[in-house]
């Protein structure tokens, strides 16, 4: 029986093997299960690196189309012209987006203030308060300046009538929450914040940067240039640590450093997305968002099935180090760590077993996985080795360039 190896929140599994005991630099033969003919090794392809309840960590299959203003304003029109979308549709579908997000990277964080200015970006904020109220959440709305749609109306009505906090002339402390959700201004927001917005901009990163609290944007940082991103002059601009892409990522996300970025757009027909180069997220189950990498940031979400770690078992370091250099001398795969001692415990003859062996962790391309299992087949002295490869779908970006270069195609 295999020990379970896990990361995150899975376990790779159990694996039934035959064995070889070394003893006097012999070789002797003691199956837990006898397969007559020397078995080709189990290649079990399980499990993910990083497991997520509710949006998954999504990889995108291509480089995503990033959108400037006008294609996303005209991305917008469209939806609502031959589409047939209309404005509350989208907002609803944002609004929940921006909830589940904030669900997702802040479970545990209750405390959820919602900074909504006059324009859509902030009626995506108040559509958010709705649905985290629903999840369990104390939000709080902050709306110093109502917007001209009606519609603004409704979504106030909607909030009172379940006990959500509107508040339009006293400011939220916002020390005192988990979470504050930036909701301010959109992709059509130019020029320099006024007030009260500019002094709020203010409080909310000196809040961000004393740690009291952690920010979620929606769509694009507020004070942020749509297109070159984090250029206010004399201010500081809001470094958020989390960020909403609605629709697509737009031009500014370029520039976000935070630690993860969503995308929330489970509503975008697919000519659309063709049309303005939007490579479509997967999105996992009935999950309205999927996590993206940052364009800015060394840390990727990668094709699961593109990359995968293996993991060996071997009798000793010797016999490891033997297949290591066999499997990278032909470029089966770019790096092997060895462990030297693992200790692997199993039952045999009705009692528990206990023996130390090597363990390899192989990092290689998936579709190498039959050529790499062949070929740890040939020089392992066990009869059915121990070969479980499980899909890699994040990490850091420039190791995951190493592995593609270093590789065979």
């Amino acid at each position: 029986v295999f020990p379970l190896v896990s990361a995150s929140s899975f376990s790779i599994g159990m694996v039934l093997r035959a064995r070889f005991a070394l003893l006097c630099g012999a070789v002797c033969h003691r199956p837990v299960l006898r397969w007559g003919q020397r078995a080709a090794a189990l290649g079990l392809v399980g499990g993910a690196l990083y497991a997520s309840s509710a949006s998954s960590a999504a990889a995108w299959a291509a480089e995503t189309g990033f959108l400037g203003p006008e294609a996303a304003k005209a991305l917008d029109e469209e939806l609502m012209g031959d589409y047939g979308f209309t404005l509350e549709q989208l907002m609803e579908l944002a609004g929940l987006s921006v909830a589940a997000a904030v669900r997702e990277a802040y479970p545990s964080g209750k405390k959820v203030a919602l900074l909504c200015g006059p324009g859509n970006n902030g009626g995506d904020g108040l559509v958010a308060a709705r649905h985290l109220k629903f999840f369990g959440y104390e939000p709080v709305v902050y709306y110093p300046k109502s917007g001209q749609n009606e519609h603004y109306a409704k979504l106030l009505t909607q909030l009172r009538s379940v006990g959500v906090p509107v508040l339009t002339d006293a400011e939220p402390e916002l020390a005192t929450f988990d979470v504050a959700v930036d909701a301010l201004f959109g992709f059509g927001f130019k020029g320099t914040p006024r007030e009260p917005f500019a002094s709020l901009l203010e409080r909310l990163a000196a809040a961000q940067e004393d740690g009291a609290v952690k920010v979620l944007s929606v769509d694009v940082p507020s004070g942020w240039d749509v297109e070159l991103g984090p250029t206010a002059a004399g201010a500081k601009p809001l470094r958020p640590d989390t960020l909403v892409s609605l629709t697509a990522p737009k031009l500014a996300s370029k520039h976000f450093t935070g630690a993860r970025h969503f995308v929330g757009g489970r509503f975008l027909p697919e000519g659309l997305g063709v049309k303005y180069n939007i490579a479509m997220p997967r999105y996992k189950g009935a999950s309205q968002i999927a996590e993206i990498a940052s364009p800015s940031s060394d840390t990727a979400l990668v094709d699961p099935d593109e990359f995968v770690a293996v993991y060996v078992t071997a009798p000793n370091e010797e016999v490891a180090e033997l297949i290591a250099n066999e499997v990278v001398t032909k470029r089966l795969a770019a790096c092997v760590n060895v462990t030297p001692k693992v200790v692997s415990m199993y039952f045999w003859d009705g009692g528990l077993q206990k023996d130390e062996e090597s363990m390899m962790m192989i990092k290689t391309r998936k579709s190498l996985v039959s050529a790499l299992t062949a070929a740890v087949v040939e020089l392992h002295p066990y009869d059915v080795p121990e070969v479980i490869a499980t899909p890699l779908v994040g990490g850091n970006r420039p190791y995951f360039d190493f592995v593609r270069g270093e590789t065979q195609n």
